[in-house]
């Protein structure tokens, strides 16, 4: 009887201790299991980083080179620009002396209508030079309608005057009108009745005041008042 137990005592242990193994060896497999995941979670982390660490590199780096092709073409057209304007420039100071030229002779005749040596001149010279001050005259209307010509000629350039300069009287545009088709300060004196001394002045006056005008028209102004 007493062997009996003792086999039973023997048997029971062996088994309890089977079943420790086993549990031990469950735990430990199942610790292993959460290892390897916790390992592949950690390794495709660190796929997924790098790969968008790369991703982020190729974004900046496009980024900058995006940034440099700007900045060149912006230079390119900043160049091309500058470069158009200076025809442009060019072309509109060509057109200004071209202008100015075709009242050279009325301006030429003018004088010689008003020199005090004019009866020792041929007296065809002197009906050409009244045919042409007729164009302007010395009356209000006659020169109102010479400011009209050349306003029409010259993209409205009264026009913008007058806008620029709007506390100026009407007088004062007739005169930048003279100054504008190129006639000298004798010339302008006898068309105004001013003297000689007063046409520098106020064509001084004038000039420094278009030349402090914050007008996109300045320049074009300037080109013509010299």
């Amino acid at each position: 009887m007493l062997q009996a137990q003792q086999d039973f005592l023997m048997a029971d242990t062996a088994r309890l201790k089977n079943e420790n193994a086993l549990e031990k060896q469950r735990i430990t497999f199942i610790i292993i299991i959460a290892l390897l995941a916790i390992a592949s979670l950690v390794l495709l982390y660190e796929r997924k980083r790098n790969h968008l660490n790369r991703k982020i590199e190729q974004l900046t780096s496009l980024s900058l080179e995006s940034q440099r092709m700007l900045e060149l073409q912006n230079a390119q057209s900043e160049t091309e620009l500058k470069q158009k304007e200076a025809a442009l420039l060019a072309l509109r100071k060509e057109f200004a002396s071209m202008y100015k030229a075709q009242y050279k002779t009325l301006n030429d005749l003018c004088a010689a209508y008003w020199s005090p040596i004019k009866r020792d001149k041929k007296e065809m010279i002197y009906e050409e030079a009244l045919r042409q001050i007729s164009v302007i005259g010395q009356d209000v209307d006659s020169q109102n309608k010479f400011m009209a010509i050349v306003n029409q000629s010259l993209d409205g350039i009264i026009d913008k005057l007058k806008a620029d300069l709007p506390d100026r009287q009407k007088r004062d545009f007739r005169f930048l009108v003279l100054l504008i088709v190129g006639f000298d300060a004798k010339t302008i004196a006898n068309l105004t009745g001013y003297t000689v001394g007063t046409v520098y002045t106020k064509k001084n006056r004038l000039k420094a005041e278009i030349a402090a005008l914050a007008s996109p028209s300045r320049d074009f102004y300037l080109e013509y008042i010299d």
